[in-house]
């Protein structure tokens, strides 16, 4: 309800809370895309192609520890609040010529920060994988350099 200024507040919700133990899983906090954009973006990988389009194959690395990430490609949200696991995610993207950034955003740090997560390229016939951290101060950035034919 709004208040006597016709401000509107509300309670981020808090999914999955509960205390350490073999059961134990961390609270996810679903925060409006706005929440990320003061974090620091650092470079992690870049790679060169003259693809134009990729398959994105992403899947929590090391020990499944609750790890929840956003991920933007060019700008657009590919997932928000998805919880990371061993199980793949796979997307298919269309490259634009030049470069095309995705940014790995933390939504929490699982039971081991930073967040940590694979993520696979795969193109004409090859496949690099990267490495990807996230916490609360930076978000992780892997450039897609799309060269022309």
């Amino acid at each position: 309800t709004p208040d006597d200024k016709g401000s509107w507040s509300f309670e981020v919700p808090i999914i999955n809370e509960g205390k350490r133990g073999s059961s134990w899983s961390p609270g996810v906090a679903f925060l409006p895309a706005t929440a990320y954009e003061d974090r620091k973006i650092e470079d992690q990988h870049s790679l060169k192609t003259k693809a134009k389009t990729v398959s994105l194959i992403i899947k929590d690395y090391a020990k499944e520890d609750g790890d929840t990430v956003s991920i933007r490609f060019n700008g657009e949200w590919l997932l928000e609040n998805h919880g990371l696991s061993h199980r793949e995610k796979i997307i298919i993207l269309d490259l634009e010529e030049g470069d095309n950034e995705i940014i790995l955003y933390a939504i929490n740090q699982g039971s081991i920060p930073p967040n940590t997560a694979i993520l696979t390229v795969e193109y004409e016939g090859f496949s690099k994988s990267y490495k990807m951290s996230a916490d609360f101060e930076k978000s992780g950035r892997l450039v897609l350099l799309r060269e022309p034919r």
